[in-house]
């Protein structure tokens, strides 16, 4: 039988395994839930007692498919999005068209364009 430290800070049991299963199925308990096996006095999470934990296989992992919405503020990918933005003239802003941030990349564009120009002026007035 175990011992269990709910999320309220006191002590439940002695309570069987089949009992905390239960309770990770519930959400009452989860691997950070300390408990206290049998015959030992020392407190442990309880992903760490492998007996407690579920015998069945974790669910698999799944991927989101294309028809599933994308998350806001990232772009779609296509072939030019995979590209590595170093491959372009980052002081131009080139990187920021190719990763789908147009904004971004149009005021780097005018920023670099306006300091050349404006370095270009000041160059030929003083000569």
């Amino acid at each position: 039988m175990y011992t269990i430290i709910g999320a309220d800070g006191r002590q439940y049991g002695p309570v069987s395994a089949d009992q905390i299963r239960q309770w990770m199925s519930e959400g009452r308990v989860d691997g950070r839930t300390l408990v206290q096996p049998p015959g030992s006095t020392q407190w442990q999470p309880l992903a760490n007692v492998p007996e407690l934990m579920p015998q069945a296989p974790p669910p698999p992992i799944s991927r989101p498919s294309s028809s599933e919405p994308r998350p806001p503020n990232l772009p779609a990918r296509t072939k030019r999005s995979r590209r590595h933005p170093g491959d372009c003239a980052r002081s131009f802003g080139i990187h920021k068209f190719i990763l789908g941030y147009t904004n971004e990349g149009v005021i780097m564009l005018l920023v670099t364009l306006l300091t050349v120009a404006s370095a270009a002026r000041s160059c030929g007035s003083s000569g």
